[in-house]
């Protein structure tokens, strides 16, 4: 009568150790799972952030490839559209995969660095021919 008692209450306590191990396993899997993903998405990130990264220092070197086409090149034609052509030409030469949205999305993010000293210049340029011109008229 013990041992089946004993039985009993053994073969309950083992069913009952089965279960929580089994939510013990699924709990730790479903956050490995999870950290796994997170990892995941940050590679993706990263590895995004650094492709964006090596497009842009070509097209810092086809921007300075063509500033300086226009520069030592008189005869040639000098502008907007035709050193847009140039850009997008040196930098297909430089990554050849390169869709026309992202030699666009490229030249605006160079041009900006460029041209982001320029802007404080502008103001004094627009003065200075007005003031020349009223000092001429006096």
């Amino acid at each position: 009568m013990w041992q089946t008692a004993w039985n009993t209450i053994l073969t309950a306590a083992a069913a009952a150790l089965a279960a929580v191990l089994a939510a013990a396993v699924k709990a730790f899997g479903d956050a490995g799972i999870e950290y796994l993903r997170q990892k995941q998405e940050q590679l993706r990130a990263r590895i995004g952030a650094e492709k964006y990264d090596r497009s842009l220092a070509f097209a810092r070197q086809a921007w300075n490839v063509v500033d300086e086409y226009f520069r030592i090149t008189p005869a040639a034609r000098n502008t907007i559209e035709a050193k847009q052509r140039k850009f997008a030409e040196e930098l297909k030469k430089l990554i050849p995969a390169v869709t026309d949205a992202e030699i666009e999305q490229l030249r605006q993010a160079v041009a900006g660095e460029v041209n982001k000293g320029r802007a404080a210049l502008l103001p004094e340029q627009a003065e200075a021919p007005a003031s020349a011109a009223v000092g001429s008229a006096n």
